[in-house]
């Protein structure tokens, strides 16, 4: 399919990585790459560049452990600022990265434009529809406050801080996917401004193929300037965290392997090793139930019969207190994660 002079194929996806928005270097010499003094005035937005009073603050991530050495940051004003923008660094040969609120940390920036979505904050929530349209300027916390009043949830992940658009645009895996499935499936619409500086709207029968990458594939194929997804019934949560001495471990994870061996859909539990700078190691166990406490009870109670466990903060609690059940930092901070996805648990 073709629009604006750009064509989307699902082979062109799959085959040369999408349309990112970083490929608008491509093609430039290094000399044009090396000039951002027009941007100021091709851009309403608040730019900072290296060098600039506050430029180190901005351009931190969320996870203050890694270092995005980016040329400049672009406060977008609105919709057609960031149009604006796009076309500026295509000309100059500079490649973008949207980072909405600092979350999706990474090297793979340096070099880059960092854009930033905060004034593109717009949340319209239909709840006699049961749908929602946000910009890549909210958070879930954003959405959940309107969503919650109506007995509505959408497909939140563990902290409210986080953007729906960023969360929507890599697949979004939380605490209700077991039973509603992935965030971006609830997507039925996106609007979108192109490599070229075009915006366009991508659904299921109108750039179904861009629509198809957007909804999980990232966002390296388009700045995304809007989501809509539908909303579903809020369920009935009880959740909460144990934990225990990194010397249970053993007996927690076999436990983890057993419930979740044979877990309805309505029990979702993460387990993991954790360690606090100058605090012993901990292993702990998130979970949530979306049901009555009587029957999260009988399914949770192989945990409840390993003993030294240190804390228990399990309950029946509102879809807008989801956030709580992990309990993330809600201000930036160094940390590190390792995962490895096995096959089996012995």
């Amino acid at each position: 399919m073709t629009t604006a002079g750009a064509t989307f194929s699902r082979r062109n996806f799959l085959v040369g990585g999408g349309l990112a928005l970083g490929a608008v270097a491509m093609g430039c010499s290094d000399t044009r790459a090396e000039g951002l003094a027009g941007l100021r005035s091709a851009v309403r937005g608040r730019v900072l560049l290296s060098g600039d009073p506050g430029f180190d603050a901005a351009r931190a991530p969320w996870n203050l452990a890694v270092d995005q050495s980016v040329r400049a940051v672009v406060d977008v004003a609105d919709i057609d600022d960031a149009a604006a923008l796009i076309r500026f660094a295509r000309d100059v040969g500079v490649p973008i990265a949207v980072q909405p609120n600092g979350h999706g940390a990474s090297n793979a920036m340096d070099g880059t434009i960092l854009v930033r979505t905060a004034a593109l904050n717009f949340t319209q929530v239909n709840t006699a529809a049961g749908t929602a349209r946000v910009g890549p300027g909210v958070s879930w916390a954003d959405v959940q406050a309107l969503a919650s009043p109506a007995g509505l949830t959408g497909v939140a992940g563990s902290a409210p801080i986080v953007g729906v658009t960023g969360y929507m645009l890599g697949g979004g895996l939380g605490w209700f996917s077991r039973k509603y499935g992935w965030a971006a499936e609830s997507v039925t619409a996106f609007e979108a401004i192109t490599a070229e500086g075009d915006r366009l709207t991508a659904t299921a029968t109108t750039e179904s193929d861009l629509f198809w990458a957007l909804r999980g594939g990232g966002g390296d194929y388009a700045f995304v300037t809007s989501v809509e997804f539908t909303l579903a019934p809020a369920p009935s949560v009880y959740g909460g965290t144990m934990t225990w001495p990194a010397g249970r471990a053993a007996a927690v994870i076999s436990a983890f392997r057993d419930v979740t061996a044979a877990a309805p859909d309505e029990l979702t539990a993460w387990c993991s090793v954790v360690r606090f700078p100058g605090a012993p190691a901990l292993v702990r166990l998130d979970t949530t139930y979306l049901g009555k406490a009587e029957a999260a009870a009988a399914l949770l109670q192989p945990f409840d019969r390993i003993d030294g466990k240190l804390s228990d903060t399990r309950r029946l609690l509102p879809v807008s207190e989801l956030g709580k059940i992990t309990d993330e930092p809600t201000k930036p901070a160094p940390s590190r994660q390792q995962a490895t996805l096995v096959n089996g648990l012995t």
